[in-house]
């Protein structure tokens, strides 16, 4: 396997270089990899893609919270069927530039 990038929300390429373990485990067998995120990842919390953190979607919307608790993979395809068009955020906003003014 190549490594291509098949969906926004899940990059097998980000994924590997943000988990050690990933790295080590699995080197460049993107197959792996991926089979790895679709067993374990989803279920573990961990982030697949810079463009989706369930992490911050579960503690952002406590709606969400209290219709899915701990069960990381629904909040994945909310946010993929209806959170997306909802214009709910999948990531935290990026923080201010250093030097950018503050307004009082």
């Amino acid at each position: 396997a190549e490594g291509r990038q098949g969906h926004r929300y899940f990059n097998v390429h980000y994924y590997k270089n943000k988990y050690p373990d990933l790295q080590r485990n699995y080197g460049n067998d993107y197959k792996k990899i991926h089979k790895h995120w679709m067993e374990y990842g989803i279920k573990r919390a961990r982030q697949g893609s810079p463009y989706f953190d369930v992490l911050y979607y579960r503690n952002t919307y406590p709606d969400l919270r209290d219709a899915f608790g701990y069960d990381y993979k629904e909040y994945h395809k909310h946010f993929l069927i209806f959170g997306i068009n909802e214009g709910r955020r999948g990531v935290a906003p990026p923080p201010p530039p250093p030097n950018a003014p503050t307004w009082k």
